[in-house]
């Protein structure tokens, strides 16, 4: 007994339900639909495909993108010593990640600073920074992208861009 093909369901990809890779490309601003960084505008540095490593159709681009981080780290500390909770947590604010910062208040709570320099990238807690900013990898169905991304003053002054023409922004180079 054959299923007539009119029954069957297709999984349509993120990517084509996205508008497919055309929608995407380097220098582009994106916002972060959920989590710490929900809302947070973030700008792609590259794209990459699904599994295979070559962008298709099929499958969903792997973004790598640069943000402006959101370090918490008197709740980290916390944690660290058993002290701190794992529920509601006021979201931090954004700041430029600052290792000399980072090192100093590591030392002052008698943590030790695991802070390491590999490629040009500061490494601190499994998350990769330069430049100030956060490099991470996420999946093209975690970003809002389009028209409805709109970057506000306030925020490329973050990424130290003073407007929004994605040609005269430079794009930290991705390292291999």
């Amino acid at each position: 007994a054959e299923m007539p093909e009119v029954l069957r369901v297709k999984r349509a990809s993120a990517a084509a339900a996205a508008g497919g890779l055309e929608s995407v490309r380097r220098g582009q601003w994106v916002r972060i639909r959920r989590g710490k960084y929900a809302g947070d505008l973030a700008r792609i540095v590259e794209v990459t495909g699904g599994d295979s490593g070559e962008a298709t159709a099929e499958e969903e681009p792997v973004l790598r993108i640069q943000l402006v981080p959101r370090l918490d780290f008197h709740h980290h500390h916390q944690q660290q010593q058993g002290r701190g909770s794992k529920g509601n947590v006021a979201r931090p604010a954004q700041a430029r990640f600052d290792p000399e910062a980072i090192a100093q208040m590591s030392r002052a709570a008698g943590l030790p600073v695991n802070l390491t320099k590999a490629r040009g990238f500061w490494l601190w807690r499994g998350e990769a920074y330069r430049d100030g900013l956060l490099f991470k990898h996420v999946r093209l169905a975690s970003l809002l992208v389009g028209q409805a991304v709109q970057p506000r003053p306030e925020e490329l002054a973050l990424f130290g861009v003073e407007e929004q023409a994605e040609t005269s922004m430079p794009v930290a180079e991705p390292t291999p």
